[in-house]
């Protein structure tokens, strides 16, 4: 299960350096809750831009940032966990909305994410340590297996936070709120969530 464990790291930090490419300016749509008329209240870009952050997973945010998500090998689909496991122990708190005219907000939020380098020394304490007690494990247990101990990693009582603030803009247009996805706001959540894996930790 270790070397399973140095591919899986290694396949992360590609991620991080591979899967935001040069991207026009987006816009993701997040379904609104009400067709009220405008003008749009501070609280509902609040929920809008909150509600983008609960819905976020590993495969949705590495879309957003380019990379290809079809026909993944096993490898991949690993990686996915160690990032759903990450992005699931997450929190998110809004700390200001700001108008910009009637129906566009700029929403502050903050993000708490668990600190990835020591959620994954964890992990490989753990995988070792399985690894010795286990030496017959098959693959298709091992799948399992590493899957639950990648989530009770990223949610151990002593993995600290890490938190940053990042700026969402949500816009309100044709009974839907969305959120610009663009470039700059894809770096900004890249150094979130992924510059605690490019320390290289069980490679």
């Amino acid at each position: 299960m270790k070397k399973l464990l140095a591919l899986l790291m290694a396949l992360v930090f590609v991620f991080s350096f591979t899967a935001c490419k040069s991207k026009d300016s987006e816009e993701t749509t997040v379904a609104a809750t009400t067709n009220a008329p405008a003008p749009k209240t501070p609280e509902e870009a609040s929920k809008a831009a909150s509600n983008f952050f609960i819905r976020l997973n590993a495969k949705s945010l590495l879309e957003l940032m380019g990379a290809n998500m079809s026909a993944l090998s096993a490898e991949e689909e690993f990686s996915i966990m160690v990032l759903d496991a990450l992005l699931s122990n997450s929190q998110y708190e809004i700390l200001n909305t700001a108008k910009k005219d009637d129906n566009t907000f700029d929403v502050t939020v903050k993000l708490s994410a668990p600190d990835a380098n020591k959620a994954l020394e964890i992990l490989e304490a753990s995988a070792s340590a399985f690894d010795e007690e286990n030496p017959d494990v098959t693959p298709q247990e091992s799948v399992k297996i590493l899957k639950d101990l990648i989530n009770k990693s990223f949610s151990d009582p002593s993995v600290d936070k890490t938190t940053a603030e990042q700026v969402v803009t949500v816009k309100y247009v044709d009974g839907k709120w969305n959120v610009d996805t663009s470039e700059k706001f894809l770096a900004d959540l890249e150094k979130i969530f992924f510059s605690a894996f490019s320390t290289g930790v069980i490679l």
